[in-house]
Formats: C-alpha cells, structure tokens, sequence
C-alpha cells in the first residue's frame, strides 16, 4: 500500500470555504484508476489556512502510472487559485500572486510537462558524477529485478511532479515535509538521507543548466533553502 499526499494553502476563510466546495464538486476521474484505493480531503489539524488531500494506492507503480496520466494532469491545471490575486510583474498567465510570493505557472507546467526527460537528464548526471552509488544498490540487489538506474529514473520523475505541486500551491514547507515523508519511507528500505539529497542536488543543478535564474523557485525548495 502506497500513500500521497500534497497541502495546499488557503490565504484567508473564505478562500478556505470556497476551496472546500471546489473539493465537494470535484472530478472523480482518480477514483476509477487502476490501483485506487481511498481518498481523503481534511483541514490540516492546528493550521486553519491549509487543506490536506490523501490518497491511498495498491503499489507504487498504480500511483506513478496515475501521475503520468491525462485524468491527473486535467485535474491540476486551474486558471486561479482561490484566495489569491494577478500579480503585476511577468507575462500574462507567467505568474500568479499568492502569500505574497510569486507563482511561476509557466515553471510548474515545464516541470509537469517534462518531469520524464529530465528524470532521464538527471539520472545520467548522477550516473557521471557518483557512479558508486549505483554500483552500492547493484551490490545489493544481487543483480536482481530492475537496474538501479531505472529505479532512479522513476522515483525522479515522481519527485519532479511533487515539487511541481509544491510550487503551485507556493509553499515551501509543503516540499519540506514531502521530503521528510520520502526519508522515512526509504530509510526503512535502506536508502539514506544522504542518498535522497544526492538526488535533490542533482535535480537543482539539472533545472539550473535548462532554465538557469528561472528554475529559482525549484532550487529553493530543492535545496531547502
């Protein structure tokens, strides 16, 4: 059983109403996917201003294969967010107003649209730069089941589409405690935080060289900044 979940940030009452309803009317096209399991929609306990959204998945690869779909990325595409306003500076529709920060959309949808490539870029880069680490986990699966690197490549894409969201609902500690979530879960495999980090480093130095002073927001997170 694999469980997702993702924060989103409302900026006042009202904007936490309106986004409640929103939730009540939404889309259930997850709920018929493949590997579905349950789904839960909760204000965060202590912190009024944000929402919690839970869902439950058979097995890993169920959820990956709902994450690349169509049904998710037709479900993450709103033209506003609730409770925010335009932000003055940009291209129109480049960024968005929210807590004060600026949203970059035009960075979330590259991100959800080429979280397989640059998976791939930085696979490769760590591939280069810590061939050992690659060789420890071949090592220890006995050259059993999938290549480490194929692993890799996944579990990338599927960070990228979390620091996508993250980006959207424009809340540096959502990421943070995506992170602290994925260390608890793969130290209980045997992958150190050390090894998760190695991956976050190369993901920020990957976006740095595609996108350079863009990727800013990306990195912050990234790098927990």
């Amino acid at each position: 059983m694999i469980v997702a979940h993702s924060f989103v940030s409302v900026s006042n009452e009202t904007a936490g109403l309106e986004f409640a309803g929103a939730m009540t009317g939404r889309s259930h096209a997850v709920e018929t996917f493949p590997g579905f399991v349950r789904f839960e929609f909760r204000r965060e306990l202590g912190r009024g201003n944000r929402y919690v959204i839970v869902t439950w998945w058979e097995s890993r690869d169920d959820l990956r294969r709902y994450l690349a779909s169509p049904e998710h990325r037709s479900t993450h595409e709103p033209p506003e967010r609730i409770g925010t306003s335009r932000s003055g500076t940009g291209k129109s529709g480049d960024s968005r107003s929210a807590g004060g920060h600026g949203v970059n959309t035009s960075l979330v949808k590259y991100l959800e649209s080429n979280a397989e490539q640059l998976a791939i870029e930085v696979t490769d880069r760590m591939q280069e730069e810590q061939p050992e680490l690659f060789a420890r986990y071949r090592v220890r699966s006995l050259g059993r089941g999938r290549d480490p690197l194929e692993w890799c490549k996944e579990d990338t894409a599927f960070h990228l589409r979390h620091l996508a969201a993250a980006l959207q609902s424009d809340d540096l500690n959502e990421f943070r405690e995506y992170r602290s979530w994925l260390i608890g879960l793969l130290s209980a495999r045997g992958i150190p935080p050390t090894d998760v980090d190695a991956n976050f480093d190369a993901m920020a130095e990957t976006l740095i060289t595609r996108l350079g002073n863009e990727a800013s927001p990306a990195i912050a997170m990234l790098r927990r900044q």
